[in-house]
């Protein structure tokens, strides 16, 4: 079962960065793509704004306008690379000036410009600007590739002209392929490597699964051991009832006791096991709000009393505040009370005393209850294992006193979603301390 979550969760790790390698490296080409035709666009236009000026003079310097002929110098320079060229053409679609030569016939550049006269399709764009109108083309074949960009204009005899300004943009191209090329690559080692590192890092990711699973069994196995305990004691008290027919009722009162004391034992492990496995599933919510936690106290305290007094213990409690608010669940924390102060009684000697304290601590902001008793105690080892479900100190007494081992998980459970903490202290026949820790809203001293 945990190869093919290992695997499920390689491949969907895999395929989520697989999805995000694609988006990125589409963003990052169309993104390039989109800056080298607008940057030789804008390039382009340009040009064609200077063509469209210095055709006035046809292309000649004009006397007195230093300006103007540093213009027209650096434009002639630019046109004289192998980058860019210019033509015109006449209204009879004939060559009548041009810079340089063109890598593909004039017949081919003719055809080119005759797109000015076009509907707009996919093969060409056009811009509208207030001196005119210009389309932009792609030319391209085995040896050339060409942006172009066509303009209408009128000499100065009034007669019509095109202006066709190509750059070549072969450079930007095999950039763009170099590009491409290079973001493949990194989709395939990312998905490599994310197949690669999946096998180490889902191992990791499932750690804490597998022990969930492993707690789970274990947990199901402490349980049917822990329940099978009780229903052999009440099969074997019902046997023993049976075999004794001739027996009244009353004189098999003992049997009876004896099975309905594990019944009891056994609905309370039932009900805890039913809180702790919602609990695992987060079913059980938690109404927290402002309670004052003195009188839940005193009330827990009146409610075990009864029990306490059987055994000659005395139950104390020391608090110098009349109020003391804190955000917590009312009946959750009374049930938190009820079983720190039935396990106290549990493990306690006859006429001995369990004291309860209750001190703010204001340097960190929260509010501490110790609930102390004069029990047996327990050694340093079994501290640590105390919040283990079904982890007794003592069997014998546990099982006299209807023990399950699942107080103290609750407990802690229950404490966790007040945002407290749990503690024990505890020396071995001397006693035991449980010491929480609440986050505290305001209190009030008592005068």
């Amino acid at each position: 079962m945990l190869n093919k979550i290992k695997n499920k969760l390689i491949l969907t790790n895999t395929f989520v960065l697989l999805v995000i390698l694609i988006m990125v490296t589409t963003f990052i080409y169309v993104f390039s793509s989109y800056s080298f035709s607008n940057t030789s666009d804008n390039e382009l236009l340009n040009l064609v704004y200077q063509s469209k000026r210095f055709s006035k003079s046809n292309f000649q310097s004009v006397d007195n306008d230093l300006s103007y002929n540093q213009e027209l110098s650096y434009f002639k320079e630019k046109l004289s690379n192998e980058k860019c060229k210019l033509i015109f053409f006449n209204n009879e679609l004939e060559p009548i000036f041009s810079t340089g030569k063109f890598k593909i016939s004039k017949k081919k550049l003719a055809k080119i410009a005759t797109l000015y006269f076009a509907d707009v399709n996919a093969s060409h764009t056009e811009v509208k600007e207030q001196d005119g109108r210009y389309v932009f083309s792609d030319y391209e074949d085995s040896k050339i590739s060409y942006r172009t960009c066509t303009t209408l204009i009128t000499d100065n005899d009034g007669n019509m002209q095109l202006i066709l300004i190509a750059e070549d943009n072969r450079s930007e191209n095999a950039t763009l392929n170099t590009l491409l090329y290079i973001l493949a690559l990194t989709v395939i080692f990312g998905v490599v490597a994310s197949l690669l590192g999946g096998f180490y890092t889902a191992d990791k990711a499932l750690v804490p699964i597998k022990e969930n699973m492993d707690n789970q069994r274990q947990f199901i196995a402490d349980a049917s051991h822990e329940l099978r305990t009780p229903i052999a004691v009440i099969k074997i008290n019902l046997e023993l009832i049976e075999s004794n027919e001739d027996e009244t009722v009353k004189s098999q009162e003992v049997w009876i006791d004896y099975a309905k004391s594990e019944i009891k034992r056994m609905d309370k492990m039932v009900g805890d096991l039913l809180i702790l496995s919602k609990a695992d599933l987060n079913e059980i919510p938690f109404n927290n709000k402002e309670h004052d936690i003195v009188h839940l106290i005193k009330e827990a305290i009146e409610k075990i009393e009864p029990i306490a007094v059987k055994r000659e213990i005395r139950v104390y409690m020391s608090c110098p505040y009349n109020r003391v608010k804190v955000n917590i669940d009312e009946d959750k924390f009374t049930q938190l009370m009820m079983i720190l102060l039935d396990n106290a009684i549990k493990y306690s000697e006859d006429k001995t005393q369990i004291m309860i304290t209750v001190k703010v601590n204001l340097n960190k902001n929260s509010v501490v209850i110790k609930v102390k008793d004069q029990g047996i105690g327990m050694k340093k080892d079994e501290i640590e294992k105390v919040f283990t479900r079904f982890y007794r100190i003592d069997k014998a007494r546990s099982r006299r006193e209807n023990g399950s081992g699942l107080g103290l998980p609750i407990a802690k459970w229950i404490v966790e979603n007040l945002n407290g903490t749990i503690s024990i202290e505890s020396i071995e026949d001397k006693g035991t301390d449980v010491i929480i820790a609440l986050p505290l809203i305001s209190y009030e001293e008592t005068e």
